[in-house]
Order: C-alpha cells, then structure tokens, then sequence
C-alpha cells in the first residue's frame, strides 16, 4: 500500500509539472478587438434631374463668399438635389466667424447638395483618386477673412453636403487664429450638439486641396473636424496645419457617434495629423464610433524640425502622427506614418489611451477600446508606440482601454534622426494610470537604426517599456501579447522594463507567456525563453535573414531563423507581401482599378531636400522606392 502511495504520489507530481510545463509554453491568447460595425457610403449619387447654380465672379470676393452662402440657403435637396457650381480659379472670401453654414435641409433619401467647381470631370481627378495642389488653378478659392473660426460649418442636423473640387486657405494680409477650415458638426462645448439626434449626418469631403501658410502670423489649428456621423474625408490633400504654441490636427473629432471614413488622403499636420478625443463630449455615452483609417499619406515635414539643416526657421508645437483618446471600433490599415521627432511630446508615432482631457470635472464616459492598427508603415520616428493603453483617473468604467491590436506593421528608420526613448511605452510612469487589458501586438518588424549620435542621456533607456498599478487582487495588463515580432535592442541601455504594483506591493508587469516567438536584434542571448534566438552569441541585424534590408525589404529568405518559425507557422515579423498590397498607392494616391492618374505634385514625394546631420542616411529617398521593395 505504502509504494502504491508513492507511485500515485509520483504521477499526480508528474501530472502537475507536465500541466505546468504545457501551461508555461502556450502563448497568452489575448481577447481580439471588435472591427467597425458601420461604414460609410461615399459612392457619387445619380444626379439626374438635380438642379444648378452657379455663383458667377462679381470681381469683389466678399460679394463671391455672401453670394455662395445665399445659394446654400436656397439649394433643395427635395424631391432631386441641386449642384452649385463655384467659378474656378475664383476667390471667395468668408468673412464671419462661423463662415459658410451648411444649414439642416429636409432631404429626400439619397439627394445631395454638391458644392464644387465648375471645371469640367475631364480636366479633375476620377473618383478614387486623390487631389493634389497641382490641380490649384482648376479649384475655387475659399479663403477665411475674420479671425477665429471656420471655413465651411455645417451646424446641427446638417445633412447631405457633398464638398467636391475646392480649395481652401488663409488670406494673404489676414492674421487667423484657430481656423478650422471645414467643421462637420458643432464640437464647440457650448454648442447645442449634446444629443444623437442633433449630430450631423450625410457629410462627404472629397477630392478638396485644404492648407494653411507657413507664416506664423496665418495660423491654421484644424483641416477637417468631424463631430459628424456617417461622414467621409477622401482622396484629399490637407497640409501645413499648424500653429505656433497650439495643438493642431489635419483630421479630427470628439463630439460625433460615427461613422467616419478616413481615406486615401495627404495629411500633414504639426500637433497630431489624426485624433480623436482631446475635447469634451457634450453628448453624453457618447465616444466616436466605427472609424475607418486606411490608405493615408500621414506626414510630417523635415522642415519644421529645428535638428535639420533644411529648418524652415519656425518652431511649431509637434505631438505625434496619430493619437487616441476616445474612440471605439476602430481600424488603422493600409497607411503610411512618416517623420516624427521629439518637441512637444516624445515624438511616437502611436499615442493610444483613454482621457477626457479635462480632468476630474470632465464627462466619466470616455473610452477608447478595440483598436486594430495593422498592414501599416511607419518611417523615421522617434518611437513607434507611447503611452498606449493607459486610462487616466478622470475616466471611470470596468475597463481601461482594452482590446487595443498592433499587427503586421512595418517600422524602419526608427530613432534614426532625433534620438530614441522607447519603441512601446505602455502605461506610462505615473502610479495613478490604470493598466490596459488585451493588448496584443503580433507580427510587426521593428527595425530600430543605430545611428543616435547623441548625448548617453538622450539615448533609449528601453526599447520596450511597460508600467502600471493596480488595488489589490487586480491583474496588472490581463493577456498581454507580444509574440512573433521583430525588433532591433540598438543602444538600448536596458531593453525591456517592467514596473508594476498591486496595491503598492512591486510585482511583475507581464508573464511568461506574454513573450513568444520573438527575435530581438542586436542582443546577445535571448530576451525571453521562448524568443526565437541564437542562445549566448550575439544576433546582428545581418543575420536575421531579410532579403534586402538596405533597401528596406524585411521580407525573410528561407535560411532566416524566423523563416515559419512563428506560433502560427508563418514567418515571424510582418506579412510583407500584404503590407506592400495595402499600401502600395499610398504615395502617389492612385490605386489599380482608379481612372486617369493625376499629373504629378509641383513636388516629388520627398517635400524637403535630402539634408540631415552629418553621419545621417537620408530619410527622403526610401519614398521613391516602389511598395513592392519593402
């Protein structure tokens, strides 16, 4: 009886270390986001049987602008819809503050009004094709001539506006200060858009040419702001958004339910080029819903970094390429995120958490969640992903953030130009942000560029960076994911840094299984028993196996150690054959199956001259290569 004992004492031992083993090699499985459930219809209406006008040149572009307003008021979208056709090449000067107002119209279903220029289809991008400023002298000219304000405003229960063919600027001897150029809905705070039933509806910008001055005096804050529901901004060109000492962005809302669609445009912008959140809701329960980001040219200029020998000599507020801070279902695909430094912020390209930005007397209900970010290029940032996840105390709810996916990204060049501090900060330092729950970032390559150059105390203290608290008997970051990538260590002083708390007792941030299946470059040994690695030698970015990483093709041959060696049986790092195929008209803004291509911009895609600091690669030429190179 005694040995029967033993034996069964054996195998329940047994039993157990095997169980614990099995458990020990299962990737952590995080819960996946939920994709946008609505989208937008921008398909061009029939419009047979519409009525026209035209508002012709008086020679006075004050008269043009109160003349385009008084067609506006008078256009009828019932029982067909009416075009008004705006004189090329014409000024039309906007004088009050709330410019041109889009007013409610009770519109039959499917009938527009459309405001555009008169030039023929002929001589104008096809549908699906994206403006650009060298169709400047076939656009009308809306330029804001009163301070403060917009462009075009479309109030409550504004619908069915379709913006086509038109330029807009700031005037030449005006001094502007927060202008929005095209304001789809009211985000004021003190306006009376606080309920569904008053967000407007039925919006399209499309094929427009919007951009500020380069003379800080002609300030431009925002392009387009979309506190709107089912409204597009597409195949259009927005640029040099900016103001000295303020936030600005090219796109951007917080005070509509959605949807919104985001795509094929330029989009350039000092502050964030896209955001969402960073103003208070006044409808209450009511986050953007069902954003869809894809195909953007999303860009920053050298110029406007003081590092680079091609300044321009103006010294804008600069935040990040793309920011969240409310916003639910939402889907980042397809684009390319370009230049990013160190200014105002850190200088992430990916800013990703949940704030009502005013604090503790601020709305409880905003939520940023299921966030799918995927098929994306990243070039020549500072960091790739900060400050993601956390939930400021301003936000109350059962989750903080969660459900937040990074998958199969391309980043490169990154911390080449203006130093490095982290690739992921997650959380961020502060004991008073609540970790995310599901956050998961898989299949990305990361190619991190030694070429820092700068002060010890400048260079990345982490490449990875994970922080956070939780009250007792909570999980600090539940099924966090970090498997099948590949990412560059650099100079990195201390690579991956977890500080975590629950109930202010130190404890690990992450588990074992949070770890698979990746390859970390330039490190010797393996960062986690589960990577991918040459266990005790060192691992160079020339032995990973990429096809051609000087000309950015992270593709990997056969004999990679990465070759189907993931937790999926694919290569690990990025699908580079798909991100290729989701971006690869991204530049030009033309994609198989458009109609006639544009004449080239008056510049190449390289906007700025070839000039950084001495020992520096040139950041612009990787643009001139064809998608399929990478």
């Amino acid at each position: 009886m005694k040995n029967k004992t033993i034996l069964f004492l054996g195998l329940v031992a047994i039993f157990f270390a095997f169980t614990v083993n099995v458990s020990a090699q299962t990737p952590v499985q995080p819960v996946l986001p939920t994709l946008p459930q609505r989208q937008v219809d921008i398909s061009m209406p029939n419009t047979t049987g519409y009525a026209t006008m035209t508002v012709n040149d008086t020679g006075n572009p004050t008269t043009n602008g109160q003349n385009l307003q008084t067609a506006v008021n008078n256009a009828s979208c019932n029982p067909e819809g009416t075009i008004i056709y705006l004189k090329a090449g014409v000024n039309y000067d906007v004088v009050p503050t709330n410019g041109i107002t889009l007013p409610a119209k009770n519109c039959a279903p499917g009938k527009w009004i459309i405001i555009r220029s008169d030039a023929p289809d002929s001589s104008l991008p096809s549908e699906g094709v994206r403006i650009n400023p060298s169709y400047a002298p076939l656009l009308p000219k809306l330029r804001k001539t009163g301070v403060n304000g917009s462009t075009f405003f479309v109030p409550v229960n504004g619908n069915h506006y379709r913006i086509m063919f038109l330029e807009f600027t700031t005037t030449v001897n005006t001094t502007i200060n927060s202008l929005n150029h095209i304001t789809l809905g009211d985000g004021s705070g003190t306006g009376p858009q606080d309920t569904l039933a008053e967000v407007p509806r039925y919006l399209v910008v499309d094929r427009v040419y919007i951009h500020g001055s380069d003379n800080p005096a002609r300030a431009s804050r925002r392009g387009v702001t979309t506190d709107c529901g089912d409204c597009a901004v597409i195949n259009s060109y927005i640029s040099q958004i900016h103001e000295v000492g303020f936030d600005t962005q090219a796109v951007g809302g917080w005070n509509g339910d959605g949807p919104v669609l985001i795509d094929n445009n330029y989009l350039e912008a000092a502050g964030e080029n896209i955001m969402f959140g960073g103003a208070v809701s006044k409808i209450p329960g009511v986050n953007p819903n069902d954003i869809t980001i894809t195909r953007n040219h999303i860009y920053k200029p050298t110029s406007w970094f003081a590092g680079m020998p091609n300044y321009a000599g103006v010294r804008w507020s600069i935040k990040n390429l793309f920011e969240l801070k409310t916003g639910v279902r939402m889907l980042v695909e397809g684009n390319i995120l370009e230049n990013n430094w160190d200014d105002a912020q850190d200088g992430s390209a990916f800013v990703i958490k949940t704030t009502n930005s005013v604090g503790a007397s601020g709305p409880t209900w905003p939520l940023t969640s299921d966030i799918t970010i995927r098929y994306n290029k990243v070039i020549n940032a500072r960091g790739g992903v900060g400050g993601s996840g956390g939930c400021y105390p301003d936000v109350v709810g059962s989750a903080c953030t969660p459900r937040v996916r990074f998958e199969n990204n391309i980043m490169w060049d990154m911390g080449a130009y203006w130093s490095d501090r982290y690739m992921l900060l997650v959380s961020g330092a502060k004991s008073t942000y609540s970790p995310p729950t599901d956050l998961s970032l898989e299949h990305n390559t990361i190619i991190v560029t030694d070429k820092w150059n700068v002060a010890a105390a400048n260079q990345a203290n982490n490449v990875i960076a994970i922080d956070g608290a939780v009250a007792a008997g909570q999980t600090p970051f539940e099924r966090f994911a970090f498997h099948n990538n590949i990412m560059g260590w650099g100079n990195a002083q201390y690579g991956i840094h977890e500080s975590c708390s629950v109930g202010g007792v130190s404890t690990p941030c992450t588990t074992a299984n949070s770890w698979f299946k990746n390859i970390f470059y330039d490190r010797t040994g393996c960062a986690h028993p589960n990577d991918v690695c040459t266990s005790g030698t060192a691992l160079p970015m020339a032995s990973v196996g990429f096809t051609d990483s000087a000309n950015n093709n992270y593709k990997l041959i056969p004999s990679s150690l990465g070759y189907r060696a993931a937790t999926d049986g694919k290569d690990v790092g990025a699908d580079v054959d798909m991100v290729n195929s989701k971006t690869v008209g991204v530049i030009s803004g033309v994609w198989s199956g458009s109609q006639t291509p544009p004449p080239p911009p008056p510049t190449s895609s390289c906007t700025n001259p070839p000039l950084v600091p001495s020992g520096f690669a040139t950041p612009c030429p990787v643009l001139s290569l064809s998608a399929s190179s990478v």
